[in-house]
């Protein structure tokens, strides 16, 4: 989102940005992982198929419109977009951001869930959240990129 609104000069959306997920901070997500290892290596394989699923997340729920309006009061400081305004994104332009088949789906619905297995297993959530990282982190690597953005090569998690 951070190297659309550089690109077309706005801080974007899909509807009104009402789409609401949970964060986690990739570092906070590396140690989960490392929990979930060390919880599959003393666990028996009936226990692990039971329920395989975990989720992941920092209990701090951002909705695409927050991360929206963050992104262009950044940019906007920085002078890299004309107004801290948000602006609908159209679909043409879906291509820009998570490729024209995944947008509205990747920033355009709802994600949510809790991490109440990790946290048995004693994961704790450490990192900054996600709004913080992107001020501090996320946007200072894309601001420093060379090439200009041109969507990308193919599908990207989310």
């Amino acid at each position: 989102m951070g190297r659309f609104a550089i690109k077309h000069g706005f801080a974007g959306n899909i509807g009104k940005g009402l789409s609401i997920w949970s964060q986690v901070h990739v570092t906070d997500l590396a140690r989960a992982y490392i929990i979930l290892l060390h919880w599959l290596e003393s666990s028996d394989s009936n226990d692990i198929y039971n329920n395989p699923y975990f989720f992941c997340e920092n209990s701090h729920e951002v909705t695409w419109g927050e991360a929206a309006t963050e992104i262009g009061r950044v940019l906007r400081h920085l002078g890299k977009v004309k107004s801290t305004d948000t602006q609908r994104i159209l679909k043409e332009l879906y291509s820009n951001c998570f490729g024209a088949e995944f947008t509205a789906t990747v920033i355009g619905c709802n994600s949510r869930s809790r991490a109440i297995r990790l946290r048995e297993l004693g994961w704790q959530p450490r990192e900054k959240e996600t709004l913080e990282s992107l001020r501090k982190d996320e946007l200072p690597i894309i601001l420093k990129e060379k090439e200009p953005f041109r969507g990308h090569s193919k599908a990207v998690a989310s």
